[in-house]
This record gives C-alpha cells, sequence and structure tokens, in this order.
C-alpha cells in the first residue's frame, strides 16, 4: 500500500496502543499477545457497540464476530478492535470519538479498500504501511509459483517469475492467484504466454482486477463454470466443500476424464485447484468443526465472478418482488412475495434458508434446491413435479415425514434429510441415480430393498434382519460404496450363500469396515458364526477394522495371511471366545491396536522380524491380554518402538509387553487396576523423558520422579490413596513443573517442594477427605499463578475453600458442584474472575448467592450458573432449580 489509511480521531487512546490498517489485498497480523478482541459484524452493529463502551480499559474482553473472520483467543488480555473492509468514511469515523480511554496496549487492527480514510486530529498518530522490498516480494511470489518444487531446478522458469513480480507491483492477492495458476503447468510455454498477456498493475494498487481476471481466463472450462456459479452467493458466505462440490455435480460442471475416479473426487480436486489460486480461501474460524469444512471468497474474486457470469444470470436476492427475466440461478437471503411465479419455471437453482412461501410446482427446470433451515414443517406433494430434480437439501426442517411423491424424482442425486425424519417414502430405493442420502441412521436401516441403490456412494450403517429386503445380499449391487461400512446384527444371517453375494472384498473404495454381532447371542443361529466371518473378507486397501462381539472361536484366512497390508487400525471387542489371535505384530503399518473385552494371546511370530513397526497406540480395557513368543532379551530386534500411547484399564493380566522403561517414545499413559503394570510404577517414569500426559490409578503410589515433572503437561490422579507428596524427597529449593493441567480424584492432595506455575487447569474431584485446605495447602494454591479454571466437585465433607483465591490474578472460571457441606466462598475473589458456576450444593451455602441479596461482587462476575437440589428424600428425584444469567 503506497498510501495511507488513516484511522479516525480518538480521544485518548494511550500510548502503548498499537493501530494496524491493512489493504484489502493482505490481512496485517498484528501483536496477539496481549489482546482483548473485538470484531464488529456490521456497520450497526459495532457503531452501537462503540457507544456502549465509554471506557475500554485494561481487562476488558469483549467479543463479537465478522462474517469472514472470527477472532480466536479471548484469553489473552489487552484491546483489540478489527474493522474490516471499511469503504465509507462517514459511518466509521465519528464511531471512534465515544472511545474516552481505550487503555494501554489497545490494538486496532483495519482494513480499507481506499485511501480517503484521513482525518486532521490523528495524523500524528498513524501508522504507514510501507511496500515490500522488491527481493522480499519476489521470494513469496516464488514460493507461490513453485510450491514444493525446487526453483532451482528450473532456472528459466525463475527469470519468467521475476518479470511477473514485476508486473504485480507487490500485491500478495495477486501473488497467490498468479502462483497458484502457474503451479499447474512448469513449461517455459506456459509462463511465458501468461507474462505476456500479463497487464502491469497500477502502482497504487488501486485496481488489481485485470490479473485476476486472466487468471480467470487460463482456468480449464469445467473450473471456468464452477467459479463462476458461485457468483449467486453473497459475500461472506461459508461454503461447505461438499456440499458446493455436490450442487457442482448437479450442474453438470464436473467433468472427470479419468476412469478411475470418481466425479466428487474430481469435484474436490476443482475446489483444491481454486483454493490454491486463493479464489477460496479458510477464514480464522476458531471452532475446530468448522476448520477445513468451509471457506470463503474474498470479495474482489466474487466481483470478478459476477462480472464474467453477468449480472443477472447468477443473483442474490433480498427482499425483492421480481427478478430478471434472465435469471437462472437464485439465492434467497430474505423472501418476499413475488409478482410473476410463472418466472420461476426458469430456474435451474434456488437456495433459500429463510421462511419462504415457494410454490414447488412451477419449479419445472430445476436442479437444485437447498431449502435448508427455512422452517419448514411439510414437504408438499407437488414436489413429485420438479422431475429434473438433482439435489434437494431439507436439512434443519421439523419434518417428520416426506411425501411419497418424492419417490418420483427419478434423476435426484443428492438428498438431504433431517434427523428427525425416522421413516423414508416406502419407495425410496426407486431412486436409482441416487449417490448420496444424508438422514439418520434409524431412517436408513429401514429401507427395504437398499440394494437397487445402485450409485450409492455411502451407507454408513446396514442392520441385517431376516425381514424381506433387509438380508446382506442387499449389500451385492453396492459396489460404488466408500468411506465407512458398518455391518450390524450379523447373527441374524439365513444364509451362507448371501454373506458371499454381499461381495464385501470387491468394494475396494471402503477404508472403514465395522462387523458387529448381537451382544447377546440370538436364540436362533442359522450358519456357523465362523464361516460368516471368514466370508465377510475385507477389501485389500481397507485400513480401519473393527469386529464387535464375534462368537467364534476361529481366525478368519484372510486376517491370518496377512493380505491386509494397509490395515492401521484393528479395534477388537467382546469376542470372547477367539482367545487366539493372529501375529498382528507383522501389519507393516499398523498404527492402533484396540482389545476391549476379551481375554487373548496374540501371536508373537517366529522372532525373525521386528514387532509392531509402526504401532502408536495400544488400548487395552476390561481385558487379559498376553503377548506369545516374544523374548525381549534379543537386543537385535525392536519392540514397540514407535509407540507413543498407551492405554490400559481394569486388565487383570498384562503379560508379555517390554518393561514400561524400554517405551521411550511414550507421550501418553494411562494404567488404571491394572496390578502387572501397577508394579513398575512410579519408577519406570523417570525413564519416559518424553512423557507429556499421565493418568494413573494405582494404591501403591506414594510419589513421583523429580525427573517426571520437568516435562509432564496433563496429570491425572484417580484413587491413589496412598499418595503423600509430590517428589521422592522434599529440596531445599522447591522444583519447577511444567504441568498445565491437574486432575485428582478421590486422592488426598499431595504436598512438597514444588511450584506449579504453569498449572492453568485444577479439577479436584471425589476427595471426601478434604474437609478444609491446610496451611500448606493453601500456600500451594497461592502459588498458582498462572491458573484460569479451578473445578471442585463431589467433595462432600468440604466446609471452606482456600481463602487465598483472590491471589489468583488469572482465574476466569470457578466451578462448584456436589459440595454439600461448602459453606460459604471467600469474600474476595479475584477480578479475572469471568465465570462462576455453583450445582447441587447445599440450599443455604446457594441462596447467599442469588437474586437481589447477593454481594455487589457476585453481581459484577459477567457469567454466573447457579442451581441447588433440595435432598428431601435420597430415594426420590431431586427437584432442580436454576439461576442464570
Amino acid at each position: 500500500m503506497k498510501g495511507a489509511c488513516q484511522l479516525g480521531y480518538m480521544e485518548n487512546f494511550e500510548e502503548g496502543s498499537k493501530i494496524a490498517i491493512t489493504t484489502r489485498e493482505e490481512r496485517v497480523v498484528d501483536d496477539r499477545s496481549k489482546a482483548n478482541k473485538i470484531v464488529f459484524k456490521g456497520l450497526k452493529e459495532w457503531m452501537a457497540c462503540f457507544g456502549s463502551r465509554k471506557n475500554y480499559g485494561e481487562g476488558s474482553n469483549t467479543v463479537t464476530t465478522a462474517p469472514d473472520e472470527t477472532v480466536a483467543d479471548d484469553r489473552d488480555k489487552a484491546n483489540k478492535i478489527v474493522l474490516k473492509q471499511n469503504r465509507q468514511k462517514e459511518y466509521w469515523l465519528p464511531c471512534f470519538g465515544c472511545m474516552d480511554n481505550c487503555g494501554k496496549d489497545g490494538n486496532i487492527v483495519m482494513t480499507a479498500s481506499e485511501e480517503a480514510l484521513e482525518d486532521d486530529r490523528v495524523k500524528q498518530k498513524k501508522n504507514i504501511l510501507e511496500d515490500q522490498k522488491e527481493d522480499d516480494f519476489l521470494s513469496f511470489f516464488s514460493r507461490c509459483a513453485f510450491g514444493y518444487e525446487d526453483p532451482q531446478k528450473y532456472p528459466e522458469l525463475q527469470i519468467i517469475a521475476k518479470g511477473i513480480a514485476t508486473k504485480l507491483k507487490g500485491s500478495p492477492l495477486a501473488a497467490k492467484a498468479v502462483g497458484g495458476l502457474l503451479q499447474t503447468k512448469f513449461t517455459n510455454e506456459q509462463w511465458t504466454k501468461f507474462l505476456h498477456e500479463l497487464p502491469e498493475l497500477e502502482e497504487d494498487l488501486t485496481d488489481i482486477m485485470p490479473a485476476l481476471s486472466l487468471c480467470y481466463q487460463f482456468l480449464p472450462p469445467p473450473l471456468k463454470w464452477c467459479f463462476a456459479y458461485c457468483s449467486m452467493f453473497p459475500k461472506g458466505y461459508p461454503f461447505n466443500v461438499d456440499n458446493i462440490v455436490n450442487i457442482w455435480i448437479s450442474q453438470g460442471f464436473i467433468q472427470p476424464t479419468d476412469s478411475n475416479k470418481i466425479v466428487e473426487d474430481v469435484g474436490r480436486e476443482y475446489f483444491d485447484h481454486l483454493v490454491s489460486m486463493s479464489f477460496f480461501e479458510l477464514p480464522n474460524y476458531t471452532r475446530s468443526y468448522w476448520k477445513s469444512s468451509y471457506h470463503v471468497m474474498h470479495d474482489l474474486f466474487l466481483d470478478l465472478a459476477k462480472s464474467v457470469v453477468g449480472a443477472s444470470e447468477c443473483s442474490s436476492y433480498k427482499n425483492k418482488r421480481c427478478f430478471d427475466q434472465t435469471t437462472s440461478h437464485l439465492y434467497i437471503q430474505s423472501w418476499c412475495e413475488h409478482d410473476d411465479v410463472h418466472q420461476w419455471k426458469y430456474f435451474r437453482s434456488v437456495i433459500v434458508n429463510t421462511i419462504h412461501a415457494i410454490n414447488f410446482g412451477v419449479l419445472m427446470r430445476i436442479r437444485v434446491l437447498d431449502l435448508s433451515y427455512s422452517c419448514m414443517t411439510e414437504l408438499p406433494d407437488c414436489i413429485g413435479d420438479c422431475i429434473y430434480l438433482r439435489y434437494l437439501d431439507l436439512a434443519g426442517n421439523s419434518l417428520h415425514k416426506l411425501p411419497d411423491s418424492l419417490c418420483k424424482l427419478y434423476h435426484l442425486q443428492f438428498l438431504v434429510v433431517p434427523d428427525m425424519c425416522r421413516r423414508l417414502p416406502r419407495r425410496v430405493n426407486s431412486l436409482i441415480k441416487l449417490r448420496y442420502l444424508n438422514a439418520s441412521n434409524e431412517a436408513v436401516t429401514r429401507i427395504a430393498g437398499i440394494g437397487s441403490l445402485t450409485s450409492l456412494q455411502e451407507l454408513k450403517e446396514f442392520d441385517v434382519k431376516v425381514t424381506k429386503g433387509h438380508d446382506i445380499g442387499q449389500l451385492k449391487e453396492l459396489r460404488e460404496l466408500r468411506g465407512q461400512l458398518c455391518i450390524r446384527n450379523l447373527g441374524t444371517v439365513k444364509r451362507k450363500e448371501e454373506v458371499i453375494e454381499a461381495n464385501l472384498s470387491g468394494k475396494t473404495r471402503i477404508e472403514k469396515l465395522q462387523l458387529k454381532w448381537q451382544r447377546r447371542k440370538a436364540v436362533k443361529v442359522w450358519v456357523d458364526v465362523d464361516e460368516v466371518l471368514e466370508c465377510l473378507e475385507p477389501p485389500p486397501n481397507l485400513k480401519e477394522l473393527e469386529i464387535h462381539w464375534f462368537g467364534g472361536c476361529r481366525t478368519p484366512s484372510w486376517l491370518e495371511k496377512q493380505s491386509l497390508t494397509l490395515l492401521q487400525s484393528i479395534h477388537l471387542k467382546g469376542c470372547k471366545r477367539w482367545q487366539q489371535l493372529p501375529p498382528l505384530g507383522y501389519l507393516p503399518v499398523l498404527q492402533f491396536l484396540g482389545i476391549d473385552s476379551m481375554d487373548a494371546t496374540i501371536d508373537g511370530g517366529d522372532g525373525s522380524v521386528e514387532i509392531f513397526p509402526t504401532l502408536r497406540e495400544l488400548w487395552l480395557a476390561d481385558a487379559s491380554i498376553f503377548l506369545d513368543g516374544i523374548s525381549f532379551e534379543d537386543q537385535s530386534r525392536k519392540f514397540f518402538h514407535q509407540l507413543r500411547k498407551l492405554s490400559a484399564v481394569n486388565c487383570k493380566t498384562v503379560k508379555g509387553l517390554p518393561p514400561l522403561s524400554l517405551f521411550s517414545s511414550l507421550e501418553e499413559l494411562e494404567i488404571k487396576m491394572c496390578p502387572d503394570l501397577e508394579n513398575e510404577l512410579p519408577l519406570c517414569l523417570k525413564d519416559l523423558n518424553k512423557l507429556k500426559t499421565l493418568k494413573i490409578s494405582t494404591p501403591n503410589l506414594t510419589c513421583f520422579p523429580d525427573e517426571m515433572m520437568q516435562h509432564l503437561k496433563h496429570l491425572e490422579i484417580d484413587t491413589c490413596q496412598n499418595l503423600v507428596s509430590w517428589l521422592v524427597e522434599d529440596k531445599e529449593d522447591a522444583l519447577h513443573s511444567s504441568l498445565s493441567s491437574l486432575s485428582v480424584i478421590n486422592s488426598p492432595l499431595p504436598t512438597g517442594s514444588i511450584l506449579l506455575t504453569s498449572l492453568r487447569e485444577l479439577k479436584i474431584d471425589r476427595c471426601s477427605k478434604i474437609r478444609v485446605f491446610t496451611k500448606e495447602q493453601k500456600d500451594w494454591f497461592a502459588y498458582l499463578t498462572s491458573l484460569r479454571n479451578l473445578c471442585i466437585t463431589n467433595c462432600m465433607n468440604l466446609v471452606a475453600l482456600p481463602p487465598n483465591l483472590h491471589q489468583l490474578g488469572s482465574l476466569e472460571k470457578l466451578t462448584i458442584s456436589g459440595c454439600r457441606g461448602l459453606k460459604s466462598l471467600p469474600s474476595d475473589l479475584p477480578n479475572s474472575l469471568r465465570v462462576l458456576e455453583i450445582w447441587n450444593c447445599n440450599q443455604g451455602f446457594t441462596f447467599q448467592y442469588l437474586g437481589q441479596e447477593a454481594p455487589e461482587w457476585i453481581k459484577s462476575i459477567p457469567y454466573k450458573s447457579i442451581a441447588y437440589r433440595k435432598f428431601e428424600n435420597v430415594n426420590k428425584d431431586c427437584s432442580l432449580e436454576k439461576v442464570r444469567n
């Protein structure tokens, strides 16, 4: 950015505060180490927000969200205001006037597309972002253009790249778009052609659209169609990758050139290609279930899409009564009654996620119909008139049943049904072109004759039943299945021939297979269970295998002969009679082995090769395990040398494992009620110098090795009644521990000279011996300077909390639950406390902190959840009363 976008006036923006401004083309990342972040949705919201916040002093902590950016860390401390894509000075400029005191270390990050944001009163305080140096920008562009390739291998392309970078004038967005395009072909001809056709951008980067437009022109035709189609969506729209790919397929945009690739995979490649060119980008979503699933399109690219497709063919409407005559693809943001309903017969796509009154009978040419979360309670019968429909999304609606006319949509490929719809129309198996059926497992397992849906790509669960149309032979024609398949109730198989017909080994795209018998033995067994498992040979490319409640005793030949060379995970549960397992340690890429609720011996093999060379997690629960034929005295052999996690819970016998001290790569260890492994504790812990997480339950534990406490991050102590001290012996100088989370469950609080200054979470549960905290324990609390979350639950005899909790200056959340003996809280809790939860304590204690009678310091806590139970009769259900604010 050549010029400076200047902030409006701020009356008292104290020294030490930071202002960062970015252009629309590149986001500036400011110091986040000390930031309360405030991100505003829109002009009205953030104007109101400014108006109601006269003082942004230190310790304020307010977060709202913008459509295209979510600010993640609410835990850091200071002020950060993010204003994205502001274009009109007259809206935002006056709003800073009401910020009388922004506090030290305040941060304002602002993006703008123009330089006209200027005010005389802050000219001295503005920060100007200089251009990137030419060499720095060339290095950045080379990374975008060459990707993982070594530029030194292409000296001629480096020269061309320098010429292209010069024309881009330091625009990062253009660099990412152009670089992503050039990655597709490392040829002199392609790069030279692009260099010659690329216009030189303006010095002030006011318009980079020519460069982006040229990138579009170089796209293959199918990608052009896919990209242009997205112009119908509004700015900031979150694109779900799978959904948009399925819509592209429904419109016929995806054209596979490789017969070995399915159309969904090709569509995903299209999308990834557009992402590599920054046509789509991953926003800074903080919730894990959004990450990598939702993308947004940069405003400039959305403008580009609208320019290439025309203003009317793909449109987004809000509160309009009529549409353009040439509109084919329509996104409705808010519904308004429309004058000309006959115009709807020309629409090929309609997406509406709000209350509507669509007349489905006139949608004669519709291919894509997304009605998700549109408050529908009934789908009319006339949906059957939309005979060209290929994509129908009804998610999030209150639909308990669907009309039978839905089964007339013979071209339907993608159907999304609300979870509350437990039964699909009887003839749904006539939709033979259906590729994707997203419905509840209950609804899918009720479909009789599902084998007719020969194009189906996913079938997460299949219940074998004795009724017609539910036999396992239904899987015979479902050759396109991929991903995960769970077959349940295998005890009801009536004929061995049906299992052979299912032909699981031929379904080569299945990667995870679950085979489940009934937990209780069937009253009548038609086929020997050993023969059933033998005939259920998985495809050779299988990566995950689970077998539950298998009642046989023989290992199937396909597992015995090690034919599943790509198998990464095996989970066996409840196979009581299967006591002799094959040499699973020979599987070359096995990473997870879980054995649950069974007693078994694992064959160790002939000793000629390494055992479990790639195993990273071993999980044992309610089992007795013996590894047979493995000698750990042979120094030339390696055992479990990549094991990262070992969990053994309630195991009577665990024999044949190496000594725990030899698991040098172990990072997580859980041992609870396993006598054979408990005998090695705690001495083995000092040798596990990579251990980060320890969960332990053993009556023999009295202390921990000093070495372990210096690198351990997470510790759970459960029912260790003899635990006395943190360390083997008290030291003159207190030991600094690296623990960040600690759970003490049904155990005494250990003592000793240790400083838990890094601890962020502390949970004390079911510690009935604690009545009051001793002086040493109170002093121990005083050193928890980083503690943010304190949870004390089910300590029935506890009558008082440590009085020095006010010293915990980082404490943000305090939870007290099930402590019936507790009389009161300390009178001065730390000012940093933001969340207080009191549940299921005695009524007298709880009432002190409810309503108008509550102390003033309680009222000042932003978030409270206070509830109590009336314990009149322990044999009756307890009533629950709550007060929240």
